[in-house]
């Protein structure tokens, strides 16, 4: 397994672990990010993790959500 980096704002970042074919991403607060990285790596999104409820750490739930109604 190997958990990456995904930078995030000015000043965070979003931890992908993958194992080669599985991401889980935990505290997207952005989905760019979480979005682009999984396709580069030909990787099926298969969790998310959240945290906590503030949007440093959630906003990408918001985010997914007016996008895939």
């Amino acid at each position: 397994m190997k958990l990456v980096p995904l930078p995030a704002f000015a000043d965070n970042y979003i931890w992908m672990l993958q194992d080669g074919r599985n991401a889980i991403v935990v505290d997207p607060g952005d989905a760019a990010p979480v979005f682009d990285a999984p396709a580069r790596g030909n990787l099926q999104l298969a969790a998310i993790l959240v945290t906590r409820h503030d949007a440093d750490h959630s906003g990408a739930l918001r985010q997914w959500k007016n996008n895939f109604r």
